[in-house]
């Protein structure tokens, strides 16, 4: 028999998982560990072309930070597992993919891999809920991102 079974494994894997996106949310919520803070972070937002930065900001932030706790103590683990899957398909796609596959070029092989955890945790605790929340978050987080579109908010044309 194995010294460490399957149960013990998946908990260490999912704690381990959310305190490391609980404290890169850190990073973004408060400012700690190196972080830039929430301000900062919204700034950061806006440069990579988001529409609504100050609510695509937050939302990453507060869900890598308290999505992560969650995680980690195992509250709401198939909830929790879609949004941060979503919140790290975002990272992968929007921010990490055009610097390649390499973290030491920024690239999206860490947060593919936590994406990842975070899918197969979520699909282990509960296959049906975490679908369902993961297509519904999906569609709010496409929706939120698009809302104000710079054509829908800009100036009217002179006449």
């Amino acid at each position: 028999m194995y010294p460490v079974g399957p149960d013990l494994a998946l908990l260490i894997i999912r704690v381990a998982a959310g305190l490391i996106v609980a404290a890169h949310g850190a990073q973004k919520l408060f400012g700690v560990f190196g972080g830039p803070g929430l301000q900062k972070w919204q700034g950061a937002v806006a440069s990579m072309g988001f529409v609504q930065p100050r609510v695509m900001g937050a939302l990453a932030a507060f869900t890598e930070f308290f999505g992560g706790l969650a995680f980690a103590i195992g509250l709401y683990t198939p909830v929790v597992a879609a949004m941060l899957v979503i919140d790290l398909l975002v990272a992968v796609f929007k921010v990490h993919a055009a610097k390649g596959f390499f973290t030491q070029t920024g690239g999206y092989e860490f947060p593919l891999l936590l994406t990842i955890v975070f899918a197969v945790i979520g699909v282990m605790s509960d296959p049906v809920f975490f679908a369902v929340v993961l297509v519904v978050g999906a569609g709010v987080t496409l929706v939120a991102a698009n809302l104000g579109t710079r054509a829908e908010v800009a100036r009217p044309a002179p006449r």
